[in-house]
């Protein structure tokens, strides 16, 4: 439904709420917790957080990988082994501090995925290769469904009495430069004594899109009771993020 020509959610309780001990507790009847989380499209093991194997442990091929293009030289006791196949290496590391890029965007890890890479071009063919680096915050997989970041928004910051919080959106897959508007939803929320836990996800859209930065969409989500003194957190980053106003 709409309020005031803005996007609203209201969700139900108790489905797929991060924790902040590293778990995903998983919905009524689904059994379990998260096997996996993402860092910026890469697929991370939930071991990797809860049991991480650091990169001194890599075998003979893993240690070829580091060694491999364009890799940069790191100490391997700092990072932790998410996967390692003949052709791909990833590995992930916590940042010593969080980096705010805005609009809700707190990145906590570096990841790095090293590629056997198999081109005519290359002196050595197949040679390893850095593929990607770069940062990002840990997210609950949803599958079908794309992420997003969120902040309050500053046109109407909610107060201890207000029932309804008004929060932008802003998906982060590649939209062409456009809004979310019809595609956003309240994936969980989740009220307790305490906190207010949202997921928020956007229905990703049919076709190829420019990757240039998308604009926030307002959405407001609705809940059972006056929001108090409880705290309002995005419970789709590990741990659950609190919600702010934008930063820049």
């Amino acid at each position: 439904m709409t309020t005031a020509g803005r996007r609203t959610g209201h969700g139900v309780l108790a489905c797929a709420v991060l924790a902040v001990t590293a778990t995903l507790a998983g919905c009524a009847g689904t059994g379990g917790a998260s096997d996996s989380y993402d860092c910026m499209g890469t697929s991370i093991p939930a071991e990797t957080l809860t049991d991480p194997r650091p990169a001194t442990e890599l075998d003979a091929t893993g240690r070829d990988a580091l060694a491999g293009t364009n890799v940069p030289p790191i100490d391997p006791a700092e990072w932790a082994i998410a996967a390692t196949t003949p052709t791909e290496v990833v590995l992930l590391r916590e940042l010593a501090e969080p980096v705010d890029q805005g609009a809700g965007d707190v990145r906590t890890h570096e990841r790095m995925v090293i590629t056997l890479v198999d081109a005519p071009n290359l002196p050595s063919s197949p040679a390893w290769m850095l593929s990607a680096l770069g940062t990002c915050a840990i997210t609950s997989s949803a599958p079908g469904a794309g992420s997003a970041t969120v902040t309050l928004d500053p046109a109407g910051p909610p107060t201890p009495g207000s029932t309804a919080v008004a929060l932008l959106v802003t998906e982060r897959s590649c939209n062409s430069g456009e809004d979310a508007d019809g595609r956003v939803e309240l994936a969980t929320l989740r009220e307790t004594a305490s906190t207010v836990e949202v997921v928020i996800t956007v229905e990703p859209r049919d076709g190829g899109h420019d990757c240039q930065s998308n604009p926030p969409t307002p959405f407001t989500v609705e809940l059972a009771e006056p929001l108090g003194d409880r705290r309002l957190l995005d419970a789709s980053t590990l741990p659950p993020r609190p919600i702010t106003l934008p930063t820049h």
